[in-house]
């Protein structure tokens, strides 16, 4: 898939697993670690930036001081990553939304 955008490669990956899906016989929802994921089309986009300033206020695009986010994971009673390095730490915000 040789100059493929973002969106082609997501309708790629959505018919790969309704291909393997219907090979296999199931519907698209699967059991993991007690919980449903379900693979139904169109797969829900969640995009970074935009979901961890609707959760939090914080614009990761803007507010580039370390000492926001680990005040923000400490309110939140949030473990801290290993290392406290800007992209660590809004990594781990994300990660918990």
């Amino acid at each position: 898939m040789a100059y493929a955008n973002i969106d082609d490669l997501i309708s790629f990956s959505e018919k790969m697993f309704g291909h393997i899906f219907k090979t296999l016989g199931k519907n698209n929802k699967i059991s993991y670690q007690g919980n449903e994921l379900d693979f139904s089309f169109p797969w829900k986009q969640i995009f970074y930036v935009e979901s961890i300033k609707e959760a939090t206020g914080l614009d990761v695009l803007k507010e580039n001081n370390p000492e926001t986010y680990i005040k923000y994971l400490v309110s939140k009673k949030i473990d801290l990553p290993e290392t406290t390095t800007l992209p660590a730490l809004v990594d781990t915000i994300f990660k918990e939304l």
